[in-house]
C-alpha cells in the first residue's frame, strides 16, 4: 500500500528525529523502527513494515520516546505535540 503525502511528511519527520537521536546505531532499541522508516520512505510502500510501524507508533510504545522528538512543523504550542503527531501517524497507518 502506498502512503499519502501527509503521512509521508510525518514519517520523514520521525526519521529525521530518529537520525538526530541515533536510532540507526546497533545499540539503539529503536533501530528496528529506524530501518522500517528508511524502507517505507525509500519505496513509498508499506509492505511488511506496516506491522513494525504500527507497533512503534502505538500510544503505549511511543510514550517511551515521543518526549524526545522535536515538534512537527508549527506544532510547538503544546508540550504533547510530538506525541500527538506520532498518534496521527499510527491512525493513518491503521486506515491503510
Amino acid at each position: 500500500m502506498t502512503i499519502d503525502e501527509s503521512t509521508k511528511e510525518r514519517l520523514q519527520w520521525l526519521l529525521y528525529n530518529g537520525a538526530r537521536l541515533g536510532w540507526e546505531n546497533e545499540a539503539s532499541p529503536y533501530q528496528e523502527l529506524y530501518k522500517a522508516l528508511l524502507r517505507v520512505l525509500k519505496t513509498n510502500h508499506l509492505g511488511s513494515d506496516k506491522g513494525v510501524l504500527l507497533m512503534w507508533t502505538s500510544s503505549r510504545v511511543s510514550e517511551g520516546y515521543a518526549h524526545q522528538l522535536e515538534p512537527f512543523g508549527n506544532d510547538s504550542d503544546s508540550q504533547f505535540s510530538s506525541w500527538e503527531t506520532v498518534g496521527e501517524i499510527h491512525a493513518a497507518l491503521q486506515r491503510r
